[in-house]
């Protein structure tokens, strides 16, 4: 057996691994934002049809994907609100006023994402398996609703950490920093997973590295490896055996002639004649 080149081994094995590790390991989510829960009904913000709420995080690190956002919520009267739904937002950031780029002529109104969810009881109220691509950056998450939601919802103030900056919708055309600030922060987890496009810049790199293998072999002189052929079987089965050509088959039970060259070899008889 000839040597094993452990090169040409561990660029295919290494890749198989990376692939293995992605498809039976799921990414798992992670807390991307986490406050704690609010103070309480005392010190709250109603949300309703004119008044939305709205706070902004900066995040950091490489490309994910929201899995998950849920917000602390009350209500002043639980059985009258009970099934009815609200929207959890989340906008860019106007750069020019630092504010949601709420925009009520854009598709949908200029939210990057939206979900509908309903409030069933005091406590965190959210929605989950929601695949947000977010870069890093600033973003506002809001908390907004319509005539047909709750009627009576309140966000609790005074979660931490708290946020970049909080804003305040008062049923004009944009988002206001006038009358809150950052005490007036309510309740948020949003939870995230990686990215996708990690796998490939996993395996990229994999493919850049058995290139730069060749080049280096290449300027040194040396030969890339042949690829390996398959070892001979170390016998025929009889089916495989061919019979020299021209030799024709005996017939059933005749018995065999010697070869020419047999009956030559000194000590042998000629044979039967």
């Amino acid at each position: 057996m000839g040597p094993v080149n452990t090169m040409k081994l561990s660029l295919p094995l290494a890749l198989a691994a990376a692939c293995a590790a992605f498809t039976i390991t799921p990414a798992q989510a992670v807390l991307l934002i986490d406050t704690s829960t609010s103070s309480g009904l005392s010190l709250s913000n109603s949300v309703g049809p004119d008044n939305w709420i709205a706070e902004r995080f900066t995040l950091g690190g490489s490309q994910l994907q929201v899995d998950s956002i849920s917000a602390f919520v009350m209500s002043i009267d639980p059985d009258l609100d009970a099934g009815k739904q609200f929207t959890l937002a989340i906008y860019a950031n106007d750069a020019s006023r630092n504010l949601p780029a709420l925009n009520f002529n854009a598709d949908n109104q200029g939210r990057l994402f939206s979900t509908s969810v309903t409030y069933s009881a005091d406590g965190w109220t959210g929605a989950s398996g929601l695949h947000w691509a977010l870069a890093p950056g600033s973003y506002w998450f809001a908390i907004e609703s319509d005539a047909s939601g709750p009627g009576s919802l309140q966000v609790p103030s005074g979660a931490l950490p708290a946020p970049d900056s909080v804003a305040y919708f008062y049923g004009h055309r944009s988002y206001s920093h006038s009358g809150v600030s950052t005490a007036d922060a309510f309740g948020l987890r949003v939870t995230a997973v990686p990215e996708p496009g990690h796998l490939a810049l996993l395996l990229g790199g994999l493919a850049l590295l058995g290139t730069k293998v060749r080049v280096r072999r290449a300027a040194s002189g040396r030969p890339n490896p042949a690829p390996a052929q398959p070892a001979p079987s170390a016998a025929r089965s009889r089916s495989q055996r061919r019979r020299p050509a021209g030799r024709p088959r005996p017939a059933p039970g005749a018995r065999p002639r010697p070869c020419p060259a047999c009956r030559s070899r000194p000590g042998r008889g000629a044979g039967p004649g």
